[in-house]
């Protein structure tokens, strides 16, 4: 039981130690984001060229997607806590799932993925929004990363018989039989 107690110990000081970082990086990727985000809703001139739009374009992707994995380490450590909370809302899953989509339209430009996006006009459901974005953007990010230049990328929404369906489809190499069991394990 000692051992226990102790290894009980171990995890929720890891936890509070990813907490803490979490915190601590958060506030400096807000400071570069709101610049960046400022900066790309600057009108194209002589002193904004096309070049600088599209290397702002790619900052701010990329610094985002930094923040989600910031924050994605923080619920972690408040999971492990038992201190998460949702957010229960009424919203409309289709207008999450085309705005959630739309951050990788110019991603799917550049490498030349045809991304498709298929949702219906409107579905209406209770959940946690923004944890429902960030599972989405989670399996964006990831389908991305491992479709090849030239690939697709199937993006559908449906209902069911009273549930929901989400399918990200993509070209990449798919995950081996033997690592199945294991995708959904933490940091995998």
């Amino acid at each position: 039981t000692q051992l226990y107690r102790k290894t009980l110990e171990l995890d929720a000081l890891k936890s509070q130690f990813f907490a803490n970082v979490s915190h601590e990086l958060r506030t400096p990727l807000t400071l570069i984001l709101a610049p960046l985000e400022k900066r790309q809703r600057r009108p194209a001139s002589a002193d904004f060229s096309p070049e600088e739009r599209h290397e702002t374009e790619v900052m701010l992707r990329n610094a985002r997607l930094l923040y989600r994995h910031v924050t994605d380490l923080l619920d972690a450590a408040k999971l492990e806590a038992g201190s998460m909370t949702l957010a229960w809302a009424r919203l409309d899953l289709c207008n999450l799932v085309r705005a959630t989509a739309s951050h990788f339209e110019s991603l799917a430009a550049e490498r030349h993925i045809d991304f498709s996006v298929s949702v219906p006009q409107a579905l209406a459901a209770e959940a946690d929004g923004e944890r429902l974005q960030r599972v989405l953007l989670n399996l964006l990010s990831n389908a991305f990363k491992f479709t090849p230049d030239g690939g697709a990328i199937q993006l559908r929404l449906s209902a069911i018989d009273g549930r929901v369906l989400l399918e990200v489809e993509d070209s990449g190499p798919g995950v081996p039989a033997a690592m199945r069991d294991a995708v959904f394990e933490r940091f995998r």
